[in-house]
């Protein structure tokens, strides 16, 4: 299961359709189709009852938004605090090995 298919699966609930999901989403409809089919491969059960006029969440469709949901959100901010401790740990990284260059350098009097 990856963030992708889950990704796909939300945006495809909350459109109620794959052609408005992608539409949105600026992809290819049969993108979104691979992803969710997947998905639901992997689930081993529908996600949505397709009909000419869209996509409507199963029973199981939306058991497995309201947690998709979660994980996505999980996810997010998973890569917005790694993002800001690794940009703090690689400015403080530098920061001190210029401290140490500057005080460690031997001084020279001449």
């Amino acid at each position: 299961m990856d963030l992708k298919g889950l990704r796909a699966f939300c945006n495809v609930a909350e459109f109620g359709s794959f052609s408005r999901a992608a539409t949105a989403l600026g992809v290819a409809q049969s993108v979104l189709s691979r992803q969710v089919s997947a998905l639901e491969i992997e689930l081993g059960a529908r996600l949505f009852y397709r009909t000419g006029r869209g996509a409507t969440p199963t029973e199981l469709g939306e058991a497995v938004r309201g947690r998709a949901k979660s994980l996505l959100a999980d996810s997010e901010q998973l890569l917005l605090d790694a993002r800001g401790r690794s940009a703090f740990s690689i400015a403080s990284a530098r920061a001190r090995r210029a401290v140490r260059r500057r005080f460690s350098s031997p001084s020279r009097c001449w």
